[in-house]
């Protein structure tokens, strides 16, 4: 089987980048194809699409399938039976050298049509959307229902495939399984009642040449009733009943809660820090303070990992990386280009009144319009590339993204912004000290972990929808808090 692998470890880490190329191992090839054509009950054979076939490893096993059921020529299963598109016109070039007489073509396969096929076995390209051309991001969100937000390529691929109406088989990112973004699509799979399998590697590497947490899904024609679930190939399936099961539930693996009270976000707001889209010029430290001079205000002397440079002292707020469990440090800070009501200031303002900051963030101008791939308003070259949590400095309970073994938490003071992890804040009727026990709880924990994504070593990372739904036992609806 090396010919079907060998090109793709030749290939330049920007191409597979720009390309979303992950070859799919051996032994998940197998897995797929055996479970989606052991539903195949027709008399002939089915005719089979890789719509993203690569080098053709899907395709090649399939075609041995094929020949040994049937009791065909290689020859003709190839000529026949089976297809593939691929945006890689080298990669497809060696499909046909690997895979003689198939139909093999190249193609924008999101875009084409695959209705003269019976049935799909693939690895769609995942290429986040930030990594997308301008084009290619307005186009999958303008022609895909389901890419909305912080989405994917293999979203798209992943729609076109669950309307197809034929059976599916297909290897993927698992973060569909978790993300906000990805909600429609969950909803369209439980309410549709596409997917009778669902492996989810969780942590588990299964690419060796690539950092990406997977998941198998078996989509067969018709409503299923039920959703199959495991961690691994062993086919230990956990039987999950759709009618007994929701699109928060199902898809993880995890029977329906029981359990009544008021809801954490009814009560709480979680909130995402600031996001500069510039860290590495808009977070530092203070090193040194210079008092006012006639001549001259409070300086800072303000220290990244790249540069140090004196700054106007009223520029800079008090910020720290929630993402951080330790070694939290007391003198970092954030530059803030914005007045006491949060309105950016004016660039003449900056100028005249900053000239030691506007000076400074001047000299990376270039930078921070590439922010966002070019998208920032070039009047507004030196704000922060989002505007979010810009109002984030009150008293707060902060949330680093990553956790392992318990919830840890920490205490952040009002007037303190943080980057990289969440704030939580209690609502009206209940107080910081309510959030901070409700937070502390074991039974909180115990939800998380496994709506979590599950990462290396134990870890999860969490996200705002992992909250989502999760119920406090001792606050009853309509419940004033204490």
């Amino acid at each position: 089987m090396k010919e079907f692998y060998d090109y793709e470890t030749g290939l330049s880490d920007e191409k597979k980048k720009e390309m979303g190329i992950v070859y799919t191992p051996l032994h998940i090839v197998e897995f797929i194809n055996q479970e989606i054509l052991s539903g195949w009950t027709e008399a002939s054979p089915p005719k089979v699409l890789d719509p993203c076939c690569g080098t053709g490893v899907f395709l090649y096993d399939m075609a041995q399938r094929i020949a040994a059921r049937w009791s065909l020529p290689l020859a003709e299963v190839y000529e026949k039976y089976i297809y593939g598109f691929d945006l890689d016109s080298d990669g497809a070039a060696i499909c046909r050298q690997n895979l003689p007489g198939a139909t093999i073509e190249v193609a924008d396969s999101l875009n084409a049509s695959y209705d003269f096929c019976d049935m799909v076995v693939t690895n769609p390209p995942y290429v986040r959307i930030q990594n997308l051309t301008s084009e290619q991001r307005a186009d999958i969100k303008k022609n895909w229902e389901f890419c909305i937000g912080d989405t994917d390529l293999y979203i798209a691929f992943f729609e076109k495939l669950a309307r197809l109406q034929k059976p599916v088989g297909m290897i993927c990112p698992n973060s569909w399984i978790r993300n906000k973004s990805a909600y429609k699509l969950r909803d369209y799979l439980f309410d549709q009642r596409k997917v009778s399998h669902l492996v989810d590697f969780k942590e588990k590497k299964v690419f060796p040449n690539a950092m990406v947490y997977a998941s198998i899904v078996i989509m067969p024609t018709g409503i299923q009733s039920r959703l199959s679930y495991s961690n691994d190939l062993k086919r230990r399936w956990i039987p999950f009943t759709y009618e007994k099961s929701d699109s928060n539930h199902v898809f993880l693996g995890l029977k329906m809660s029981s359990k009544t009270g008021r809801r954490l976000l009814d009560v709480c707001n979680v909130s995402i820090g600031l996001a500069t889209l510039g860290d590495r010029i808009y977070f530092g430290e203070v090193v040194e303070r210079r008092p006012a001079t006639s001549n001259e205000g409070e300086l800072c002397l303000f220290q990244t990992k790249h540069e140090s440079t004196w700054v106007e002292a009223p520029t800079l707020r008090r910020c720290i990386k929630a993402s951080r469990h330790s070694q939290i440090k007391e003198n970092t800070y954030v530059i803030f280009p914005y007045d006491e009501k949060k309105q950016l200031l004016s660039e003449d303002v900056l100028r005249t009144n900053y000239p030691r900051l506007y000076a400074y963030l001047s000299h990376h101008k270039e930078k921070l319009l590439a922010r966002d791939k070019g998208g920032i308003p070039p009047a507004q070259w030196y704000a922060f590339g989002r505007t979010q949590g810009l109002s984030n400095d009150r008293e707060k309970i902060l949330i680093p993204p990553f956790q392992k073994d318990c919830l840890r938490v920490r205490h952040s003071s009002a007037g303190e912004y943080y980057l990289s992890g969440y704030a939580v804040t209690p609502k009206e009727g209940y107080t910081l000290t309510d959030v901070e026990r409700w937070l502390s709880s074991d039974e909180l924990w115990e939800w998380l972990e496994p709506r979590g994504k599950s990462l290396s070593s134990g870890w999860v990372g969490l996200s705002k929808q992992t909250f989502f739904d999760y119920r406090i036992s001792n606050i009853e609806e309509g419940s004033d808090g204490g």
